[in-house]
């Protein structure tokens, strides 16, 4: 956690804060939006290849809760240096292309995410559902439950808490809305995998700027966005949702397993 906190997580920073927009500043994306895509796609990469190193290490020596923690706390310091929502929007000078823009980068992202999780819990030998002798298709049920209950809470969570477009509101909202998803989908599924809840973040990340698209105005969007009205899932960059995912998804379902008095489903859990 501290190396994590004071030793990664500051290295990752300096990858990203040289992520800079077509005017110079610090409104670019690591993947769509950036003065040299090929520098942006390489810090990103970067930065968040530390922050796999860091999880995976994490994962086989402590536990999986722990793996993604301190990879979300990489990410997180990743996510600060780049910008927010209305620095992108200052960068871009309009509002055309933005939502949709933030919803292939953030969902991308968030699926890595998700990925992630999985192999994190491959390497920290997570058991999930093996007890239960399901056949292939109710276990495929269970997960598309699962990851919906996440997606449910994700999005009630990044609605009420995305206030303004602050960085660190932003990484927050997805924070607690992963938690409220982790114990929504642990009541539909006890022994559900770690990266269902992640890949519920990925739902939203992708629904929020396409929802926003599909009710906003397009001559709205500009004061929506500067104004902080515009739903709180659609204000979200791309980085944040990684980032609140892996920081929230251990926090839900440790929550969770405690609500409910049962077994925590990941092996080795400090």
């Amino acid at each position: 956690m501290v190396a994590a906190l004071f030793l990664a997580g500051p290295l990752a920073w300096v990858l990203t804060a040289g992520v800079h927009d077509p005017t110079g500043g610090h409104g670019g994306t690591v993947l769509l939006f950036a003065e040299s895509m090929p520098v942006a796609f390489v810090r990103g990469a970067g930065a968040s290849l530390i922050a796999v190193v860091v999880g995976l290490l994490s994962a086989r020596l402590v536990s999986l809760r722990w793996g993604l923690w301190n990879a979300g706390v990489v990410m997180a310091w990743a996510s600060a240096g780049v910008g927010t929502v209305d620095q992108v929007l200052r960068a871009r000078g309009s509002a055309s292309g933005l939502l949709g823009a933030f919803a292939v980068e953030g969902g991308l992202l968030a699926v890595l995410a998700a990925g992630f999780a999985f192999l994190a819990g491959r390497v920290a030998r997570e058991r999930w559902g093996e007890e239960e002798g399901w056949s292939r298709g109710k276990r495929v049920g269970m997960i598309v439950a699962a990851v919906v209950a996440s997606a449910v809470g994700v999005a009630v969570g990044t609605r009420v808490g995305m206030i303004d477009n602050l960085k660190g509101q932003a990484i927050f909202s997805v924070l607690a809305g992963s938690v409220l998803g982790g114990i929504l989908a642990t009541i539909v599924w006890p022994r559900h995998p770690a990266w269902t809840v992640v890949l519920g973040v990925a739902v939203v990340a992708v629904f929020g700027p396409m929802y926003a698209m599909a009710t906003v105005p397009a001559g709205q969007l500009v004061e929506q966005i500067f104004g902080g009205t515009l739903v709180g899932f659609a204000r979200i960059t791309p980085m944040d949702w990684a980032a609140g995912a892996l920081l929230g998804t251990p926090m839900g379902m440790s929550i969770a397993g405690g609500l409910m008095g049962r077994e925590q489903v990941v092996a080795g859990r400090a």
